[in-house]
């Protein structure tokens, strides 16, 4: 009797259990490589979604800065045109 089972029609009980036994370590080490793999994934992706909240949180930051840059021109302007009404009224205005 042949030690490798794999082009083997099993014909006896024996023969049969073997075969089923190498069909299920086959199975068995297929999906323990199919973890780990998957388990690198896994890995890749939490490193991405840290990487992607900390860069989230710089963008945050920036608009916030951004933010307050619109509304101190804002006051800029609205400084200027209270000054500028303020000369109009009294005939500052270059006449």
């Amino acid at each position: 009797m042949a030690d490798d089972f794999t082009n083997l029609a099993p014909q006896s009980t024996r023969e049969w259990l073997q075969f089923i036994s190498n069909k299920q370590d086959t199975l068995m080490e297929s999906q323990a490589e199919d973890r780990e793999v998957m388990v690198k994934y896994m890995d890749k992706i939490d490193e991405w979604i840290a990487c992607h909240d900390k860069a989230d949180g710089k963008q945050v930051e920036k608009v916030s800065q951004l933010e307050k840059k619109v509304d101190a021109i804002k006051i800029g302007e609205w400084v200027t045109m209270v000054v500028a009404a303020i000369a109009a009224f009294f005939g500052m205005g270059g006449r």
